[in-house]
């Protein structure tokens, strides 16, 4: 289970730096692990590596949340949102992953895992806009398209009353306004 669920998580989080161009400090952050109890630090990032085995996922698990949280702090308003959403997705797989090494479990136990589940599975469509085909993508982008053509009429028809940080904000708030319909669109 954690070979695959957390490589999955790993090549999915590789491929999301490399969408926004910040997969170098994904890989120096990863690198920069010091040595703790029974954690080796890493000499080869990631993509480096040709094959995981079981104890170094383990061992990987228990620092991936921090380092994906440090990858993913700053970014522009609208990255912001997103970047948000894949570090819940991370923490929710990790939760789940750490109840599943329960070495029994009852009732309470299995809904935790089963609400981190489902709590992932809300969370993973940021990952996933990046690598989704084009059925999938079809939507999202016709809705910008529609939104952006609203925007371009709507500066064509109303009279230009701004210039400089005014006219900024306006765009900024378009933008902002196109990301939220996108991402409430899914």
């Amino acid at each position: 289970m954690q070979i695959g669920m957390l490589d999955h998580l790993q090549k999915w989080f590789v491929h999301f730096m490399k969408m926004h161009s910040w997969l170098h400090k994904y890989s120096a952050i990863c690198l920069s692990v010091p040595a703790y109890h029974a954690f080796t630090p890493k000499k080869k990032s990631y993509q480096e590596v040709s094959q995981w085995n079981g104890e170094e996922m383990k061992g990987m698990s228990r620092y991936m949340l921090a380092v994906v949280t440090e990858s993913l702090r700053g970014g522009n308003h609208t990255q912001r949102p997103i970047f948000n959403r894949a570090i819940d997705c991370t923490r929710e797989l990790l939760e789940f992953d750490m109840y599943g090494r329960y070495e029994s479990h009852d009732d309470p136990s299995l809904c935790y895992m089963e609400d981190a589940l489902h709590r992932f599975d809300t969370y993973k469509d940021s990952f996933l806009l990046g690598r989704a085909g084009k059925n999938a993508k079809a939507k999202p982008n016709a809705l910008r398209t529609e939104l952006v053509r609203k925007r371009k009429f709507d500066q064509e028809t109303i009279p230009e009353t701004g210039i400089g940080s005014k006219k900024r904000r306006e765009m900024n708030a378009w933008r902002d306004y196109i990301s939220h319909m996108i991402n409430t669109s899914k």
